[in-house]
């Protein structure tokens, strides 16, 4: 006995690249964003059990990834990932419109906007009834929408009801076959669902339904 003997190992020493994580740290509420890890690793093994250099994610929380080198070593970095909610716009003003008139709607203050009918500004004016909606951007480049319904009103069918004669130093009585709201007769200006004519004359009332729609109508008395 008595004999000894000796080996040599070689121990070698690997520098770890540190991995790191690319991509938004927020997204848009309803929108997919992408996360990469960088750093020139073999394999990767994220939190969400993806296995591949790149992930796409639809959920705000923290995302982490384990990296491994050639070399079998391992490095880690994390990601806190936040949404954000998309705008809630509205649409303000009167939502009615009379069938030879118009309407001007608008929503909050946003970085852009287009309306259904192909307006690009804040405001849009609207002549005709139906679906009108709006698309905004905000800042963060979320978008949201919204849409109502424009209610059209016919103008009122407005008809001059009396007789259009009567003898010399004589009169007769005008008026309108419907009520109505306002009421304006020329000439005179009387403001009254009835007139009385003495000449002969062009009688002329404008009138005013519930609407607010405005109509006019004209007879001649002799």
């Amino acid at each position: 006995s008595g004999c000894t003997g000796s080996s040599m190992v070689m121990v070698s020493n690997y520098n770890v690249t540190q991995v790191t994580i690319d991509g938004e740290s927020e997204f848009c509420e309803g929108e997919l964003s992408e996360l990469i890890a960088l750093g020139g690793f073999e394999e990767y093994e994220w939190s969400n059990g993806s296995n591949g250099q790149t992930i796409t994610i639809n959920e705000a929380q923290t995302y982490s990834v384990t990296a491994t080198d050639s070399n079998g070593c391992t490095s880690e970095a994390s990601m806190i990932v936040g949404q954000i909610d998309n705008p809630t716009p509205s649409i303000m003003g009167v939502a009615e419109v009379c069938a030879d008139g118009q309407t001007t709607l608008s929503t909050e203050s946003y970085s852009f906007y287009e309306w259904s009918n192909g307006s690009l500004d804040q405001t849009t004016v609207v002549d005709i009834g139906g679906a009108i909606s709006v698309t905004v951007t905000d800042a963060n480049g979320c978008v949201g929408s919204i849409s109502i319904i424009v209610t059209e009103f016919n103008l009122p069918n407005v008809t001059i009801t009396g007789s259009t004669s009567f003898c010399l130093g004589g009169f007769t009585t005008l008026g309108t076959l419907d009520e109505y709201e306002v009421y304006s007769w020329s000439p005179g200006g009387e403001d009254t669902p009835t007139i009385t004519a003495d000449a002969e004359e062009t009688y002329t009332v404008t009138v005013t339904d519930m609407n607010g729609c405005t109509a006019s109508t004209s007879i001649n008395t002799t």
